[in-house]
């Protein structure tokens, strides 16, 4: 990340460059002055802004004339404004003064929140006026408030009453900003509150200390509590809850001092007690001559003291500063925070400089100052104008900064290099508080960035999104008040916490302000980070831990509010961490947005393609990485390359062993027990087809593909078409899902495929039978299933998956030629087994089985495969045969009657009649719903058979995804009403 000249901790070096823009050594056109010089105004006392406008009011106690002015700073109209007027485009700002009134005494403090201003003069008087800015209308007095006690003593007479000075003056006022109805007052050492309804008297009335005090401020964030700074470096902060029982209860109102030694007397304030934490030993001779609370953290405030020291405290620390620094020659008279920057804050001294002063940039600290003969007697910023700040000396000189972003752009801390100018410059924008523009650059950057997909680009990313965003705050004013945990020195987090809301947002800016932007622009905003927050965990993901869990929540939760919430490039990506981790929360999760987006299916498509990639519709010039070995019936044993690292699978109840490759469908290296083997994972990718041989009544075929080559993509439209004719709706999807779901978590099962010994547990040949889809369309799954299918003789099964995907993936697709090849290999083998199964066995005349099963196959394939879609040479023979095995079923049968099963035990007629209702009952299962087990007879080139599940009826014609009824041909009808009648004799 690159680092500006100015940043902190460089003060060896940067000390010289940051020169150039403090005290006087900067461009002059940077920064302007603009200055109010009334010659009828000479001697200044005080002066304070508004908080709705660009007034200030300041007070003349002038010999030449008494009154009180409202002086105006009006800024050029720029050409961004909505209502602005051509002629005051551009130009310089005007300090003039707008409103004057006379002033009842000579006035000491201010305050003016609103339309409501109070000011405190050298007689003891509280003096309250309407004045409202946003008018023309002159201040009016609408109240005056008496201290009793003072009432008698002259005008600014000091003199001695105990071991203290006193004074007639009123030291500060301060209206609560939380509950203006209510203000404060300081004189000598008591601390009153008011009430704007009744002036006789102080609701509340406190001896701070027994030395005198000097400043007070209401805290910006709780309407309860109050900085109080005083003599002998004394800080205080009361809670006024406190205050208003502190005669009955006698419990100091002090919630937090910082000077021990300047408490005491008999009142009992501070000491020990549930306060004593909050105390410091630290003293001093010198005095707070003003305080201000932070305005966006509430547990910070600066202080400044008549020796010229600027001090920053954090009430989570040790009661000394966090930040100290000389800034003055002699005694401060005012400090202000910057209301819309954090770091910023301006002083004014009695030595004639009025300073502006930045918290990052150490050693100095310092921006840029005035300096003048006539003391400063106030200065601050406005509201809404930046940081933009004014500054009002003795002689009646208003000074107005009127900075320059050019100015304040080479101090702004960058996290950028230099060459990344678009992002600096969006850094610079935000800084400006120029959110639209700034916002809308943060958003397309940061699009760019998350789309490059490395960790580096997506910190880029997430930077430039949280600038869209305010810090948050973990605890409020009184939270750190009530804290018992002992207070350590948080110096380094203070600074860290500084650094932070002066490059970012800082806290609760937004409410301060206001702030109203778009909704287009802030929903933009909020849904990118969602975006961003979920690809950056993705792509930390360890694989470990429920991280990934709770992303999966949030992002379910999160589309629940809003579909268009979260992009589906990052849903994507989310599916794919899945499925290399958890392929059954995977689908799971998969299946969940679906339902989400029932109505909106085409924007769910990504995800779809990704889960059934590759799929059987995928045209591509080059291959993937995977390799697939499939077994022909009667193999006893085959092995691939020993370069891809595969482990054979066992098929319980057949010395065949099948080869599967890794996929990132199932999870990689896991051990299981099956056979005498230890994983499987199906291939992924595409694979090119190869030549087989025959020999020994076994055929292999081996195909392989090349390792790692990059998928180039034919045409992509063609498959997103296809998927769509046979993904109409989210049923269909989903069905495809939960299916692919189930099959894997039987895949990765220890026993994917049973022994048939125990009838309840479900495997993969009774799951596949029963859930499968149509039309399955991953072609893995459907690659695995059909080499489990051949390599366990379940021959219709494997048929009508096969002659109904050939009817359906043309030459033009990659897995046509798969298809065709698997064709070629099991056909002969398939017509052999039937051409066997038709010969008698002398030995066993009652086998009906023997040719039961055949028959039952055949029927099988030809009523789920529409006549198109089966190779001529194979229907006719299919046909040719199906007639001989019927007869033979009928000579079994009556052999049966004559010559009974002797492990039966029943007699012959009783042994039949259980046989034709068996087959009857079947018949009518495939024909009509789920069908019953077709099981091989003994004659199968393998030694060992297992009862296998036939396929689900299909009720629709795939070569048409719009069709709904599977035509049989007449041939097949005229054969099943002959096996039927010939069954039905033997029934009884």
């Amino acid at each position: 990340m690159g680092t500006d000249v100015y940043a902190p901790g460089k003060a060896s070096s940067s000390w010289r460059k940051l020169a150039l823009v403090t005290g006087k050594r900067y461009k002059k056109n940077y920064i302007t002055f603009e200055r109010l010089l009334d010659r009828t105004i000479d001697n200044i006392t005080t002066a304070v802004s508004s908080n709705i406008s660009n007034q200030i009011v300041i007070s003349d106690t002038s010999t030449k004339r008494d009154v009180c002015r409202v002086v105006s700073i009006k800024r050029p109209e720029s050409k961004d404004d909505a209502n602005a007027n051509e002629k005051n485009i551009g130009g310089k700002p005007s300090v003039s003064v707008v409103k004057e009134f006379i002033q009842e005494s000579t006035i000491k403090s201010l305050s003016w929140w609103n339309d409501s201003m109070v000011a405190g003069s050298n007689d003891g008087h509280i003096y309250y006026y309407q004045n409202d800015p946003t008018t023309t209308d002159d201040p009016e007095l609408r109240e005056t408030f008496v201290h009793t006690k003072l009432k008698g003593f002259k005008e600014s007479v000091s003199q001695t009453i105990g071991s203290m000075g006193f004074n007639t003056s009123i030291k500060a006022v301060a209206i609560n900003q939380l509950s203006t109805h209510q203000f404060s007052s300081l004189e000598n050492n008591y601390y009153h509150i008011w009430d704007f309804s009744d002036a006789v008297r102080p609701t509340i009335t406190f001896k701070v200390s027994e030395q005198p005090v000097y400043c007070s401020q209401w805290s910006p964030h709780s309407r309860y509590y109050s900085l109080i700074g005083g003599s002998e470096n004394s800080i205080k902060i009361t809670d006024t809850r406190l205050l208003s029982s502190y005669s009955s209860t006698r419990k100091s109102p002090t919630v937090w001092f910082n000077n021990s030694g300047a408490i005491g007397g008999n009142n009992g304030v501070g000491g020990s007690g549930s306060n004593g934490n909050n105390s410091s030993s630290y003293q001093s001779s010198v005095s707070i001559k003003d305080v201000a609370w932070h305005p966006f953290v509430p547990y910070w405030f600066a202080s400044a003291t008549d020796s010229g020291e600027i001090s920053i405290w954090d009430l989570r620390s040790t009661l000394e500063p966090v930040i100290s620094f000389l800034a003055h020659s002699s005694s401060i008279s005012k400090i202000d925070w910057c209301p819309a920057h954090s770091e910023l804050l301006v002083s004014s001294g009695i030595d004639g400089e009025y300073k502006f002063w930045s918290l990052l940039n150490e050693p100095h600290y310092n921006l840029f100052q005035k300096d003048e003969t006539s003391p400063f007697v106030s200065c601050g910023f406005f509201e809404n104008d930046g940081y933009n700040s004014y500054g009002v000396n003795q002689a009646g000189e208003v000074y107005y900064a009127n900075v320059q972003s050019k100015f304040m752009n080479p101090i702004i801390h960058s996290k950028f290099d230099k060459k990344e100018r678009s992002e600096r410059i969006t850094e610079r924008l935000i800084y400006n508080r120029d959110f639209i523009n700034g916002f809308e650059k943060a958003i397309t950057q940061a699009n760019k960035h998350s789309r490059a997909g490395s960790a580096t680009s997506l910190e880029k990313a997430k930077i430039l999104l949280s600038l869209c965003f305010q810090q948050n705050l973990d605890d409020t004013l009184a939270d750190v008040l009530k804290s018992t945990i002992p207070k350590v020195n948080c110096k380094k987090e203070t600074l860290a916490e500084i650094e932070q809301y002066a490059y970012f947002i800082p806290p609760t800016f937004y409410e301060k302000f206001q702030t109203k932007l778009s909704t287009n622009l802030m929903t933009k905003i909020k849904e990118l980070k969602v975006n961003l927050d979920i690809q950056y965990h993705i792509k930390n993901f360890k694989g470990v831990g429920d991280e990934i869990q709770d992303i999966e929540r949030d992002v379910l939760s999160t589309l629940k509010g809003d579909l268009n919430s979260i992009r589906m490039e990052t849903i994507v990506d989310l599916v794919e961490v899945l499925l290399a981790h958890d392929t059954n929360r995977c689908f799971q999760f998969a299946i969940q947005v679906i339902e989400l987006f029932k109505l909106k299916l085409p924007q769910i498509m990504p995800m779809v393609r990704l889960l059934l990639h590759p799929s059987i519709f995928e045209k591509k010039y080059s291959l993937g990485d995977s390799t697939n070995i499939l077994l022909p019936p009667g193999s006893s044993s085959l092995t691939s390359s020993t370069s891809n690292n595969q482990t054979p699978l066992n098929v319980s109840g057949n010395n065949s062993v099948l080869q599967v490759p890794s996929s990132p469908l199932l999870k990689n290296n896991r051990s299981s027990s099956v056979g005498n083997s230890t994983s499987l994972s199906p291939s992924m990718g595409r694979s090119n087809t190869g030549s087989g041989n025959n020999g020994n009544n076994s055929k292999e075929k081996e195909l392989t593909s090349s390792i790692g080559g990059q998928i180039i993509y034919g045409n992509g439209d063609l498959e997103e078409m296809k998927l769509n004719e046979y993904l109409t709706n989210s049923d269909q999807i989903i069905h495809q899902l939960h299916f692919m779901k189930g099959f894997l978590r039987l895949l990765n099962s220890p026993t994917p495929i049973g022994d048939g010994t125990n009838p309840n547990d479900e495997d993969i040949i009774d799951f596949s039978a029963k859930n499968k889809p149509p039309l399955i369309l991953s072609m893995p799954i459907i690659r695995i299933y059909m080499t489990i299918l051949l390599d366990m003789f379940i021959f219709d099964q494997f048929f009508i998956i096969l002659l109904n995907c050939l009817n359906v993936v043309t030459e033009e697709f990659e897995f046509h030629q798969y298809l065709q090849d698997q064709y070629d290999l099991a056909t002969p083998e398939f017509i052999e087994y039937v051409k066997n199964s038709q010969q008698r066995d002398r030995l066993k005349p009652y086998d009906t089985e023997r040719y039961s099963t055949p028959m039952l196959t055949i029927i099988s394939i030809l009523y789920n495969v529409s006549p198109q879609s089966i190779p001529l040479e194979l229907y006719e023979q299919l046909l040719q045969s199906l007639p001989m095995l019927i007869q033979e079923v009928d000579n079994s049968l009556i052999s049966t009657i004559q010559q009974p099963d002797p492990s039966s035990g029943q007699p012959g007629k009783m042994q039949s009649s259980q046989k034709a209702t068996q087959l009857l009952d079947s018949i009518k299962f495939i024909t009509t719903e789920q069908p019953k087990p077709v099981i091989p007879s003994s004659t199968s080139t393998s030694s060992t058979r297992r009862p296998v599940t036939s396929s689900r009826p299909l009720s629709t014609n795939l070569s048409s995804p719009s069709s709904t009824a599977n035509k049989i041909s007449s041939e097949l009808q005229q054969q099943l009403q002959s096996i039927n009648s010939i069954l039905n004799k033997y029934v009884y």
